[in-house]
Parts: structure tokens; sequence; C-alpha cells
């Protein structure tokens, strides 16, 4: 997880500030006893919808002095140009203050797919591009996360996760489901999900792609939006609880990844036949 800053308060105790969730949504502030055989922490403070950093202590190790930083984002359109080296009619288009974070487009191209927090935890809108308002699409007992509309626009996926952990310092366990927009509950795909999974549609195309950690590849296989059914498409190596930034061709035929820990990245793109382009 992201480490944001760390401090020794005595000889024993060092104090750290990581985020909370992959999304940056809090920071969480911790207490890491070294003279354990293995350093056991304990959770002191937890600061949803803050960054905490630039930590220092006193000398007797009593007070602790950190900054504390509002987390903000919003939703963007823009329109981009024939050339397609520079965007237009740039505006934001959730006008709250909320943490609002875009997963894709309905197919017709004129709402989108975002999780707010709005409600106090991660939940699922739509926006109509000419609206003010959001309409919430996906509200549950735990978070839910990364929407993706279905070719048809009639079905929606995500995940979904406990806002408690089974045990401490373990991430909740996530389920994939999918919501029927003319149904009253959603139906869950894989119980227990991989820590990585994301899907995206080639609308022109009906054709979407479902892609999950495995070890250290990430599998790429073909998603059937009637009966969830997969086959496997392509693997790429990853590293361990690296998500790569993704997507799918208009076509449906590649994929552009981006490594995002490189220093060097660059966009590769991969034809799902197998070969490397």
């Amino acid at each position: 997880k992201g480490i944001h800053g760390y401090v020794m308060v005595d000889d024993k105790t060092l104090l750290v500030t990581e985020t909370i969730e992959d999304n940056a949504v809090g920071t969480r502030l911790m207490s890491v006893d070294l003279h354990t055989r293995e350093p056991s922490t304990t959770r002191i403070l937890d600061a949803p919808g803050y960054a905490m950093y630039s930590l220092s202590a006193d000398l007797v190790g009593r007070r602790v002095l950190f900054v504390r930083d509002k987390v903000q984002s919003d939703v963007y359109i823009a329109k981009v140009d024939e050339g397609r080296s520079q965007l237009s009619d740039i505006r934001r288009l959730t006008l709250d203050d909320s943490i609002d974070m875009p997963s894709g487009w309905f197919p017709d191209g004129k709402s989108v797919l975002f999780h707010s927090t709005r409600s106090g935890r991660f939940a699922i809108y739509r926006q109509f591009l000419d609206s003010d308002s959001a309409a919430l699409l996906v509200d549950e007992p735990g978070e839910s996360t990364s929407a993706t509309a279905s070719p048809d626009g009639q079905h929606v996926w995500y995940l979904s996760r406990e806002l408690e952990p089974p045990a401490a310092n373990m991430t909740p366990p996530a389920s994939f489901k999918v919501q029927t927009l003319t149904a009253l509950k959603p139906r869950v795909l894989l119980a227990r999900a991989p820590e990585y999974l994301a899907v995206q549609c080639a609308y022109r195309h009906s054709r979407c792609v479902i892609v999950y950690g495995v070890g250290s590849e990430h599998v790429f296989h073909a998603f059937d939006p009637e009966t969830a059914m997969t086959h496997e498409l392509l693997r790429v190596p990853a590293k361990i609880g690296a998500h790569y930034y993704w997507a799918l061709s208009p076509d449906g035929e590649r994929i552009a990844i981006v490594d995002p820990v490189k220093a060097d990245s660059r966009i590769e793109i991969f034809s799902l036949s197998g070969s490397d382009e």
C-alpha cells in the first residue's frame, strides 16, 4: 500500500501513515512495534477523505505533528479534436465535494458511470452529460466500485467489498456482481473475486474482456455478457500487486497496457490473438 510518511517516536516504535484504499480515499495512522520477532501493527487513526503526511514527533514521543490534506477527485468530460492530439470543451461533470471516480460510459455515450463517496462510502452512480446531478445506481452496505455497462446498456458489472476486514491487517474480500437495470437485486458472479479484476467492452462490436491477476501474470479473458462465461485470450507478465492501466480497442481486437511502476513506461499494444505488437 502507499506509504505517505513515517517517523520514529522512540527506540522501538515507528509511526506510519498509509493509503486506506488503492483509490487514495483516505489515510490510516498506524503504530509499528519493532521489538517483536515479527513487527506488529496497531491502528491509531483513520482519516477518510484525507491524506496525512510530513510526520514528525517531539523528543519524548508523546506528540505527533502531521499535515492533513483534503482528498477530492471529480469527473470531467471533454471533446477529442479531429487531430486527436488536443482536448476541447473541457468541463467538470460532478459538482459535489466528495470523491468521484469515473469507470466507464453507457454505450449510447450520453451518460457516465462513476463511484462516489457522497453517501459516506463508495456507491455507484450514473450521470447524464446534460445533467447537474447523478442518479444512484448501486448502493450496498459495503463499498461498490469499478462499474462497467454491458453492450446493450441493460446490465452493470461492478466490484462489491465489505467495509470491515475479516481479520486485522487483511483487505476485505471483494465479490464480482451484476446489476440488471430492471431488477431489484444484483446477482453474484464471483463470491470471492481476485484482488485485481476489471472489465471493459468494445461497444461497437459487443465484445467484452475481463482481466484478473493470477500470481505474477495478468490474464485476459473474453467475457460473455449474457452468460458470464469466459475463455482465456492472453497472459501478460505483471508485478505482484501491480494494477496496470489498460484499454480495449474499439474493434475489440487489441489491448493497450501501461505499467505505472516503470520509470520509462510505454504504451504496449497486444493482439488478443496473442501476438505482441
